[in-house]
Order: structure tokens, then sequence, then C-alpha cells
């Protein structure tokens, strides 16, 4: 599905990890967590290491556009990602729901399947769900950087976070930003900062929140 769920890929960087499909350009004395940093270059910057994996988003992107072939210059000779990394297993991060589930296959030994997926689930805490803080900057970033879908992180929230009386609270809000749909309010330059100052002071009203983000006081704790 991609946008607007979060869109998390990872990477298995144990060395005893065997890929078949995983070409090593490199040095053979290089380990395959530093083949990864290698390749990746810059784009590593997004990304974070739980327990022996690790993970990478970008906001406002689907999976495609978290690495998108961008290799550390050094290495373009090499080709595309998909010929110098090993092969990745990708992750939706439903947030609306928090819940993190498997987008195809799992790239891995059965028995990593729920480890892996509980690393990724970390790591869609530390980048995403962990506190409102988190989550304000998540969804912000987000549709300020996306080119297409701005306005289903809108309707997701609406659907998924808000109760009957918020949907009718943001509906007024937003009727004082401008006439239109969502689509168009979150894509007119002219009027979408403003409509998402108010998607963001929505965020901040914990009564007009459904229970599994307004009852979960860990998320409210400065």
């Amino acid at each position: 599905m991609c946008e607007p769920a979060h869109s998390i890929v990872q990477y298995n960087c144990q060395d005893d990890h065997n890929d078949d499909d995983f070409q090593k350009p490199f040095s053979s004395q290089m380990d395959q967590e530093s083949r990864i940093k290698a390749a990746l270059g810059k784009v590593l910057g997004l990304g974070r290491r739980i327990s022996h994996w690790l993970h990478f988003s970008k906001l406002g992107n689907g999976h495609s556009g978290v690495v998108d072939n961008k290799l550390s210059p050094q290495l373009t000779e090499f080709g595309h990602a998909d010929l110098i990394l090993p092969r990745d297993t990708k992750y939706e991060n439903n947030w609306w729901d928090r819940k993190v589930v498997f987008d195809g296959r799992f790239n891995g030994p059965l028995s990593d399947r729920e480890p892996a997926l509980t690393a990724a689930t970390i790591y869609a805490e530390c980048s995403c769900l962990g506190n409102m803080s988190l989550f304000r900057r998540f969804l912000e970033q987000s549709i300020k950087n996306s080119e297409r879908f701005a306005h289903r992180y809108v309707e997701r929230f609406i659907e998924g976070m808000l109760t009957v009386d918020g949907r009718i609270e943001f509906t007024n809000q937003l009727k004082q930003v401008g006439r239109g749909k969502l689509f168009d309010l979150f894509k007119n330059p002219n009027t979408k900062d403003a409509a998402l100052a108010k998607l963001m002071k929505m965020t901040r009203q914990r009564k007009l929140l459904l229970p599994h983000w307004a009852d979960n006081n860990t998320l409210w704790t400065p």
C-alpha cells in the first residue's frame, strides 16, 4: 500500500546471514553491516540498527523512495542497489492503527521472522509511534514531503484517529481555511500550510482522539 503508511525497509546485518542473491563487489574482509553502510552512503543517516537489523524509512515516501538506488558515489560503478545490498524485508507501519505489518514476504530464516517484526516495531516506536511529539513530527513531515498523496495521510487521520466529535471539529476548522475537498486544500500551495496547521492542532486535542491514541498515557507524557 505504501503511502500513507510509514514504509520501513529492513536489512539483516549479521555476518552469518546467508543470502545467495547478495553480490559482494566490496572487499571480502568487510562485514555485512559495513557493506550495507558503504552502499547506502548518506542514506544511512535515515536509518537505525535494532538487534541485528538495520532499518530505514523516508517520510512522505513509499518503499521505492527509501533507498531509491542512492548509492555512495564511490560505488556507482557497481550498478543499482539491488545488485549490492542484501535482500530486504518491507514493512508497513499503519500508524492510524498503531500496528506494524509485513509488506510482502519475509526475507530470512523462518526462526527470525517474529524477532525481525519485533525489531521493525521498535523502529516504528522510535521514529513515529513512541509519543505524540514523534508522531506529530512524522505526520507533519510526511504531509509536507509527499508529492501526490498528502490528502491520504489526512484521510487516515480522520478515519482512524478522530472521534465523531473530532471529525466535526476538524471539518469546521478546515472551513476557516477554504472551501473544497481535502485533496484541494492539502495540494494547493495557497492553503496547504494553513490546513496542515489546523490538522496539527487537532493532534493536541486528546479528548477528540479515539481510545487507542487517547487512552495511552505513555504517549502524552511530556
